[in-house]
């Protein structure tokens, strides 16, 4: 029981220290960043198909959010 509470209480505090994200529009674009591994031994799985993932999400969403144009942005975090 004791060892229950411990483990209800960490996930509380976890979960109350979490930052929340903030959405920022800047030149009237929504931006969304993408980092992945692009060129190493991840790349295969995770690289290049996120990024493409990601852009048909925005098209399927329709490419705007409150009249603003959504891009997405990736960059190469190099495992």
């Amino acid at each position: 029981m004791r060892r229950a509470l411990r483990r209800a209480g960490l996930a509380l505090a976890a979960t109350l220290c979490a930052g929340a994200a903030q959405a920022q529009v800047s030149d009237d674009v929504v931006k969304i960043g993408v980092l992945s591994d692009m060129s190493a031994a991840q790349a295969d799985s995770t690289g290049p198909g996120s990024v493409t993932a990601a852009r048909m999400a925005v098209e399927d969403f329709g490419g705007t959010v409150l009249g603003k144009r959504i891009e997405v942005v990736s960059a190469d975090h190099q495992n």
